[in-house]
């Protein structure tokens, strides 16, 4: 990608909390729906992968901001340790889950990805709004 895009993208600091918010409401709204409407293995499928998406956009939220104040120096060691245990914990959460609940494993992929879909529709949506802007100019 071009350093032109990289201007036109202007994601400010509140973008993860917006970002956190949204997939939280979104969260909410789909789980309530398909208690309703679903069967118990897929609520329990996007209700764990849900949870895990939602806890570790926060810790790389956390981690990133702390990294970030500690500088590269301090927090380059920080940013290591937690990514890498990070991969860990998932290895072992998804390994007991997989053993001992019973659910929908496509569910659960569903759950995963929708912080990365929330993010991926902001981000297209300041695109598409920043290029209508430029169109209008």
């Amino acid at each position: 990608m071009n350093n032109s895009f990289y201007k036109r993208l202007s994601i400010d600091e509140a973008f993860p909390r917006r970002t956190f918010n949204t997939s939280l409401i979104l969260s909410i709204i789909i789980l309530l729906l398909s208690m309703g409407r679903a069967s118990y293995q897929v609520t329990m499928g996007l209700a764990i992968g849900m949870g895990i998406s939602l806890s570790f956009f926060g810790i790389l939220w956390s981690t990133v901001s702390r990294f970030l104040l500690m500088g590269k120096k301090k927090g380059g060691f920080l940013f290591i340790i937690i990514g890498l245990s990070k991969h860990f914990v998932l290895g072992i959460l998804l390994f007991v889950i997989f053993r001992y609940v019973k659910i929908n494993s496509l569910a659960l992929l569903m759950g995963i990805s929708l912080v990365l879909m929330v993010i991926l529709l902001k981000v297209t949506g300041i695109e598409m709004v920043n290029y209508v802007n430029k169109k209008v100019r």
